[in-house]
């Protein structure tokens, strides 16, 4: 089946299967009548459940703070995904948001915050809960040749960056 969504698709990526079904966010990449790129959020629900009539299709699109999306990541731990704009510095956070009541509720992607990394990243990482329940995020920046690493609890905490020239992408073993 063919779902409409954001100019030049150009990556899925799956969340983890939920109660009320299976999400999926879907990287566009822009083109002509949306030069900054967009997410789009598609749905396939599980039976049995009222939650919305619009199963199997795209719920909405994120545009706000969204610029040449890169690479992204999608939280194993949430509903959250992570998108680096690589056309600009930073890396937008975007969840699912859930509104109405238990016999019907409509689904919608949200845009949560956005936090400064580094120019031009491309892609983002997480590690798992350490022993003091923190998580650290790696970030890509192709535009500086570097890593930058945070405590991604800690929206005070400013990334430290490693030369790392040649990078593209990260990884671990906490991606899809």
């Amino acid at each position: 089946e063919t779902f409409q969504v954001g100019e030049s698709p150009s990556e899925v990526v799956w969340t983890q299967p939920t109660q009320i079904g299976l999400f999926a966010w879907i990287v566009n990449q822009g083109g002509v009548n949306d030069p900054d790129g967009s997410v789009s959020l598609w749905w396939s629900g599980a039976g049995g459940y009222a939650v919305t009539t619009n199963t199997g299709s795209v719920l909405g699109q994120l545009q706000d703070n969204i610029d040449s999306p890169g690479k992204i990541f999608s939280d194993t731990a949430t509903l959250n995904m992570y998108v680096p704009n690589t056309a600009g510095d930073t890396v937008t956070e975007g969840t699912i948001t859930f509104q109405g009541g238990s016999i019907f509720a409509t689904i919608q992607p949200l845009v949560n915050n956005s936090r400064e990394v580094g120019p031009n990243p491309t892609s983002m990482t997480l590690t798992g809960g350490l022993g003091s329940g923190s998580r650290l995020a790696f970030v890509s920046l192709a535009g500086g040749g570097q890593i930058a690493v945070y405590d991604f609890n800690s929206s005070f905490t400013s990334p430290a960056l490693y030369n790392l020239p040649g990078v593209r992408q990260v990884f671990s073993a906490w991606d899809q």
